[in-house]
């Protein structure tokens, strides 16, 4: 994952998958936020042509304008600002459906065969990716995986 900055984007892509939870094993859907491009190293209104957009996914997602806000608070009671106490901030954070558990961003993103760290086709083929065309300005952590690319190369959204 590169370092939290700001960045924007004209629209971005939503992927839900399932996830065990955790804690009382039940499968519970989870959310991420994609980017079909991002240019490697820019910072908000920083221009640097000499690196090549890529797809990548935010993680540790903080503060996000009001209307993705908005869009995120109606899509589900179980995805939310909550604090993490492993990444020492508040970020939008997936919790069970179920026993309403914290399933952090680390958990999901950064351990091979779970919801947004998939090593097989069967699990990338479980990633469910909706087109969201709001503008979007976050504060994020982001990273790249070639599971991204055979995703949107599938266009399955």
């Amino acid at each position: 994952m590169i370092g939290d900055e700001t960045i924007f984007s004209p629209w971005f892509l939503l992927a839900e998958s399932v996830e065990e939870c955790w804690s009382c094993g039940s499968g519970t859907r989870v959310f991420a936020i994609l980017l079909p491009e991002i240019e490697k190293g820019a910072k908000a209104g920083v221009e640097d042509d000499t690196s090549a957009p890529t797809p990548c996914s935010l993680s540790n997602v903080g503060d996000v304008n009001d209307a993705v806000e908005t869009y995120l608070k109606r899509l589900s009671p179980h995805f939310f600002p909550d604090d993490s106490h492993s990444a020492g901030q508040t970020y939008w954070m997936n919790h069970c459906e179920h026993c309403s558990n914290k399933i952090g961003d680390f958990y999901l993103h950064s351990k091979p065969g779970h919801a947004f760290f998939p090593i097989t086709d069967e699990e990338i083929s479980k990633i469910k990716l909706r087109r969201i065309d709001i503008a979007l300005e976050v504060d994020a952590g982001w990273g790249q995986s070639s599971w991204i690319d055979e995703l949107l190369e599938g266009g399955q959204f």
